[in-house]
């Protein structure tokens, strides 16, 4: 061990594959100089919450420390207790208990530290949303509650932080005092306030700014890792007046959905759905920020193609008016879309902004395309080579139908449809 080190701890990054150990959960273990093993772990990762979604194949399956697209996990342990600066020590790592071919890939570190350099010290590492980041993706955009991560990078306990927070060039600030209890390099996710005049600065193009003032009541030691900053796109704006429509399929029982207000009160929620049933929700909503939450326990969305579970659709429409939002029917365990009702500007004001839905996805036989209020389109369709396909289509007042059974009229006109590819 590093003689002049303080403190030593273990990094450990651990992914099973191949069919036998990649899907099957197992213990691993890291034991200091022999003895009763002092640190074991269940080697898997949930994945129906992958933010890159939705993907080919068996994306939603748990994994072994994986899931595709996200990053792998990483385990860290603290072995200072069990080792002595300047002397040699055994670190056996190892597997509990496996079966057939068990496949690993295994990456341990040993890290090796002084004292820390600062005595009251904080940074910002990380702003989970509004961000533009893809891991946050689930979660973003949003028009309420900005989250940061604040992390301890000073040796006296960390138990009240001042922070600033703006958007763009805003000249002021907010500020939020944060108090709390982290030790040495522990961290802690921050909810920030979200007075509506955080946002009067939003532009086209948007970056949010966080920084720590003082520590501790007194001076942060190291300017240098104050400041985050992220860019971000704003929310949908959706009309006041809309309805969810929901159709569920083979396993409606899987499926809920609920709005919530900027607060976390609930307005409207449906669960315990019938099966192949079309459900229509009408709100009336005022100014604010909202968030719309679907969920589907078997982690498998309302679509997926490795079940008998049929396909099921989840959108937003216009009362009197078109689709304002579609959604993936294929989204693993949830969808978290946040909207504003008239803010930053009306719906009306961006009614030239037309939304297109395409469903279900995937299919196999028939598909549907919606397009509220546009009037004209040329649409072309094209196979996954490239090629130009001819699809018979059945038009109907406010649906064009395509049917992938029957082929090849290179594009089509219509008036349902302004110009669109």
């Amino acid at each position: 061990m590093n003689a002049n080190a303080t403190s030593f701890k273990i990094r450990s990054a651990i992914t099973g594959h191949g069919q036998e150990w990649e899907f099957i959960p197992r213990n691993h273990y890291i034991n200091v100089n022999g003895g009763p093993i002092e640190f074991s772990w269940q080697v898997w990762k949930a994945c129906a919450e992958n933010p890159i979604f939705p993907q080919g194949g068996t994306w939603i399956y748990d994994r072994a420390g994986w899931c595709p697209g996200k990053p792998t996990d990483l385990q860290e342990y603290d072995i200072t207790n069990f080792v002595t600066p300047g002397q040699s020590h055994e670190l056996d790592y190892g597997v509990t208990t496996a079966s057939g071919t068990s496949n690993y890939i295994v990456t341990n570190q040993l890290v090796s530290h002084r004292d820390p350099n600062f005595n009251a010290d904080a940074a910002i590492v990380d702003i989970i949303n509004p961000s533009n980041y893809v891991e946050y993706e689930r979660v973003n955009s949003i028009c309420a509650n900005p989250t940061v991560i604040l992390r301890n990078t000073g040796s006296a306990q960390l138990t009240e932080a001042v922070i600033e927070y703006w958007i763009n060039d805003d000249p002021n600030p907010q500020t939020y005092t944060w108090t709390g209890d982290l030790s040495f390099l522990a961290e802690a996710q921050v909810v920030l306030p979200s007075p509506s005049d955080l946002w009067d600065a939003l532009s086209s193009t948007n970056t949010f700014h966080a920084q720590i003032v003082t520590v501790n009541a007194g001076t942060n030691e190291y300017p240098l890792n104050n400041h985050f900053e992220t860019g971000f796109s704003i929310p949908d704006v959706v009309p006041t007046s809309f309805y969810v429509e929901f159709k569920s399929n083979n396993a409606a029982a899987e499926s809920s959905w609920r709005i919530l207000d900027e607060n976390g009160l609930e307005l409207g929620a449906r669960a315990g759905m019938s099966n192949n049933t079309n459900y229509k929700d009408t709100f009336n909503l005022g100014f604010g920020c909202y968030q719309l939450e679907v969920l589907g326990s078997g982690d498998d969305g309302i679509s997926f193609f490795a079940n008998n579970d049929g396909t099921g659709y989840v959108r937003i429409r216009a009362v009197g008016g078109g689709i304002v939002k579609g959604f993936q029917a294929n989204f693993g365990g949830s969808i978290i879309y946040n909207f504003t009702i008239d803010f930053p500007l009306s719906y009306e004001e961006l009614n030239d902004i037309y939304l297109v839905d395409v469903y279900p996805n995937p299919t196999s036989d028939e598909f549907f395309v919606e397009a509220g209020s546009i009037s004209e389109a040329d649409i072309e369709i094209y196979n996954g080579m490239g090629k130009l396909m001819d699809l018979p289509m059945i038009s109907t007042i406010d649906k064009l139908t395509f049917d992938l059974l029957d082929a090849e009229v290179p594009n089509y006109l219509h008036p349902l449809f302004e110009r669109m590819h």
